[in-house]
């Protein structure tokens, strides 16, 4: 089965941010951040793994994520339950694209239930993308009204 895929055209900020969040806490179970080896992260990034850390799922060592391939290096991708407490975390950013170095991790998805990946992000490159072979569009649309996609 191919996965059907959904450009978010506008990134989502502020209120259509926590909307997406909100999306995520009452239909999603976990999501992931990246920590890559070549980059240096600062004290906000520090604090941010610091207060993730009772909620870390697994993490794994790979040059490979969602919407990501890197070659010549790696990078720690670590996946975290999605609960009130992580969204708070998460909502310390008011945009989907500020997950970026040096004062967050990278690249925020979030994964449904069977681990199928149903938001993925490339901060760095301002794209993001909604899979919606188990979320239907309309859903999507009614629950976060202002989030632009196509």
């Amino acid at each position: 089965m191919t996965k059907k895929d959904v450009a978010i055209i506008s990134e989502p900020k502020e209120n259509v941010y926590s909307d997406l969040l909100k999306f995520a806490l009452n239909n999603c179970v976990s999501f992931s951040l990246v920590w890559r080896d070549q980059l240096k992260f600062n004290n906000s990034a520090k604090e941010i793994e610091e207060n993730l850390k009772p909620y870390l799922i697994k993490e794994e060592y790979t040059s490979k994520w969602p919407g990501t391939e890197i070659f010549k290096s790696k990078a720690k991708v670590r996946y975290y339950k999605i609960n009130q407490e992580t969204i708070k975390i998460l909502e310390s950013a008011d945009s989907l694209y500020n997950w970026l170095c040096p004062d967050r991790p990278e690249d925020l998805a979030i994964y449904l239930k069977n681990n199928n990946c149903w938001l993925e992000s490339i901060a760095h490159e301002k794209e993001s993308y909604i899979y919606i072979d188990e979320i239907p569009i309309e859903k999507i649309k009614e629950e976060i009204p202002k989030l632009e996609i196509k």
